[in-house]
């Protein structure tokens, strides 16, 4: 009887070891969404086309004071003004979530301020923010700031992120099989990994996050021409160096 019963749960094991291997593989090598996967054409950029921008934050050499030179978000807002037919920008971080201990400037109003006025000014002008579910702890609680954009008639798209494949296999060959079914909305109620004045998260919350699955493009585009950046509209990364490039094609000014 004793071993009949370990002959059982062993094969239920190995059953349960072969399902998960399998789910594993699939979401690590599945196929990719159409226009994911994408090779262009080779475009020649000539000189005045691109420029190089940069944010320094750094130590001044003997007094140490802290030294900020930022570029990129002041370079975006002259494309926003600028702007009279369209604004498309895709963002990974754009909230204010932050520890409160921390003195850090408020990018992700100022974008969103930036934004909305320009949306009040020209009524005409498409303006599509696109992001990342992250901004709303995946799924614990609103955006606020992508609230406002959506109240001021600004579109908001979230990257769908489950036809992606997974980055962390292992983690997530068993969220797939026990804890996806059950989604994320809810009450939060623990503490919120992005900053204590952020609302409190789930644990089905966290479960998701563990996937560490993004979309982390940081582009900012009109038909004026297009900032490829390494920095989000995140006060936490407000202090953060990064660079960018602003690319304009044929017929730009």
């Amino acid at each position: 009887m004793k071993k009949s019963r370990k002959k059982w749960l062993l094969c239920g094991f190995l059953v349960l070891l072969a399902i998960y291997a399998a789910v594993m593989l699939y979401h690590t090598y599945k196929p990719l969404p159409k226009g994911i996967s994408y090779e262009g054409k080779t475009y020649t950029v000539h000189d005045q086309d691109i420029r190089f921008l940069s944010d320094l934050t750094y130590r001044e050499k003997g007094t140490g004071k802290r030294k900020v030179e930022q570029a990129v978000y002041p370079e975006i807002y002259r494309m926003i003004d600028q702007a009279h037919q369209f604004i498309v920008a895709d963002l990974f971080l754009f909230n204010g979530y932050h520890d409160q201990k921390m003195k850090v400037p408020p990018l992700a109003e100022r974008l969103a301020d930036r934004l909305i006025a320009k949306k009040e000014k020209e009524p005409g002008v498409r303006i599509i923010v696109i992001t990342d579910p992250i901004n709303t702890s995946y799924g614990s609680h609103e955006a606020g700031i992508l609230k406002r954009l959506k109240e001021h008639g600004i579109r908001v798209v979230f990257t769908h992120l489950d036809p992606l494949r997974d980055p962390t296999p292992l983690y997530s060959g068993i969220w797939h099989m026990f804890f996806q079914s059950f989604g994320q909305g809810g009450t939060g109620w623990l503490p919120n990994a992005f900053g204590d004045n952020a609302p409190k998260m789930t644990l089905r919350s966290y479960l998701e996050l563990f996937n560490i699955k993004a979309n982390h493009r940081k582009t900012f585009t009109t038909e004026n021409g297009t900032v490829i950046a390494s920095g989000n509209p995140h006060d936490a990364s407000g202090w953060h160096s990064n660079i960018a490039f602003l690319v304009k094609g044929a017929g730009h000014p």
